[in-house]
């Protein structure tokens, strides 16, 4: 539920609340796009190699938790980028 609230308010946040242009929203889509499926190749990778999976799935649903609720004290659309 929280992926789709972000989802959703992630562009009326960048573009009307931090003031910045819609480039800039086409930036951070972009890169997260980029991240997630370079990641998904990455872990894809070792947890075939390595037999595990568990550690993987609950260390992204941690950093997800995490990373949500520290958007709202995001002052640029690059601090939302790294978040």
């Amino acid at each position: 539920m929280a992926s789709a609230m972000v989802t959703t308010l992630l562009p009326i946040f960048v573009v009307y609340v931090l003031d910045e242009g819609v480039d800039k929203l086409g930036y951070i889509i972009a890169l997260a796009t980029f991240i997630s499926y370079a990641l998904r190749i990455l872990f894809g990778y070792l947890s075939d190699k390595y037999q595990i999976v568990k550690p993987f799935v609950v260390g992204g649903y941690f950093i997800s938790a995490v990373t949500k609720p520290l958007l709202a004290f995001s002052t640029s659309y690059t601090s939302v980028a790294l978040l």
